[in-house]
């Protein structure tokens, strides 16, 4: 083994599920899905499909912002 150890893996993987989840909220937002549309779609809450998507109207605003 090269020094990765499960937990790095288990990170690793974790980050990538957390990115795919942000991605596929935003490009469904850009689509003009539905909170519930996308909640159903990823399998999600609709409370956290809605705190997702929160949170991603407030990072696009903070970029706009230029902060």
């Amino acid at each position: 083994m090269t020094g990765t150890t499960h937990a790095d893996l288990i990170r690793a993987g974790s980050a990538v599920y957390s990115h795919s989840r942000w991605y596929g909220v935003h490009r469904a937002m850009q689509a003009g899905a539905t909170d519930w549309e996308i909640a159903l779609a990823l399998r999600m809450s609709i409370s956290a499909t809605r705190e997702r998507m929160d949170r991603i109207r407030a990072t696009e605003r903070e970029l706009a912002e230029g902060r």
